[in-house]
């Protein structure tokens, strides 16, 4: 495996898209219309972002597969 680069978006971006089309998480909340390929592109875009800025994006090396690491951590706080 490699760590990507800014050249590999779109790559990883279109493994991840045909790789969520089906996924019945992705599905929940994405609406079965005539735009949800563009819409589940919109979140792996969203996603390579988020790893590629504050963990890691990772291209097996025949390029056939992703890995995203984020080390983000979402701290909420709640009032009564």
């Amino acid at each position: 495996m490699r760590l990507a680069t800014p050249e590999d978006k779109n790559l990883v971006v279109g493994i991840l898209t045909d790789a969520f089309l089906d996924n019945k998480s992705v599905n929940y909340l994405i609406p079965a219309d005539r735009r949800h390929k563009s819409r589940v592109r919109a979140l792996m875009e969203y996603s390579f972002n988020v790893c590629f800025a504050s963990g890691k994006v990772l291209i097996s090396d025949d390029a056939s597969a992703v890995a995203l690491i984020s080390f983000l951590l979402f701290v909420v706080s709640g009032r009564g």
